[in-house]
């Protein structure tokens, strides 16, 4: 898409290279717990991976790439197949991603084309892991106006994701500098306070995401 397309879709795709270092800073010390149980080589009951805003699959993609490189008594395709989700609203999108996990060797892992917002209900699924850079921009839907009634899609997304996850469960989201220091989200950073321990905070150079923002 040209950039005037992207703005429009709220759709910004992270840089690769950075995935990769963020990816790194997000697994370090966590194999021994992702893979869990080990049988005749294989990973029974490995933790899952999901990005509910998968756009290409870049996440996945390099979560996969950097477990596969960091384990040697597990078959790695087995475990993507058991471990790893992706979501798009977009079919192309998914289409892409189904596409780019194939040719990493991930196994088929579940990549389909469903509203985050509506359709992945946090009762029937919750994630151990999600990585994701949500769309931003204006939106029509609030997930929880017990917390926010604002429905900027950055904003709601953030909150799906932090209700996705299993307790103890861990995240990586882009989010931009307002959601960490505009006034009138307090309410939202208060929730998360409460509800979450942030381990870092990375601030990216300004102009990481250029030319698309």
């Amino acid at each position: 898409m040209d950039k005037h397309t992207r703005k429009i879709f709220g759709q910004f795709f992270t840089p690769r290279h950075l995935i990769k270092t963020l990816v790194r800073l997000f697994f370090e010390g966590e194999m021994e717990r992702f893979i869990g149980d080990i049988k005749n080589g294989k990973a029974e009951k490995p933790r899952t991976i999901c990005d509910p805003a998968c756009g290409t699959g870049g996440f996945l993609i390099e979560s996969f790439k950097y477990f596969a490189s960091n384990i040697s008594n597990v078959d790695a395709t087995d475990l993507a197949k058991k471990s790893i989700y992706g979501f798009d609203i977009y079919p192309a999108n998914a289409v892409r991603s189904r596409i780019n996990m194939y040719l990493a060797g991930d196994g088929f892992s579940r990549i389909d084309s469903i509203d985050t917002f509506t359709d992945l209900k946090e009762n029937d699924m919750q994630f151990d892991y999600i990585l994701t850079n949500p769309p931003f921009g204006k939106g029509d839907y609030s997930v929880d106006k017990g917390i926010i009634s604002n429905k900027r899609k950055e904003i709601n997304f953030l909150i799906k994701v932090i209700k996705l996850l299993k307790p103890h469960g861990k995240a990586l989201i882009v989010v931009p500098d307002g959601i960490l220091e505009a006034p009138t989200l307090a309410s939202l950073r208060k929730w998360m306070i409460e509800n979450c321990e942030i381990e870092k905070i990375i601030g990216l150079p300004i102009h990481m995401f250029a030319p698309y923002t």
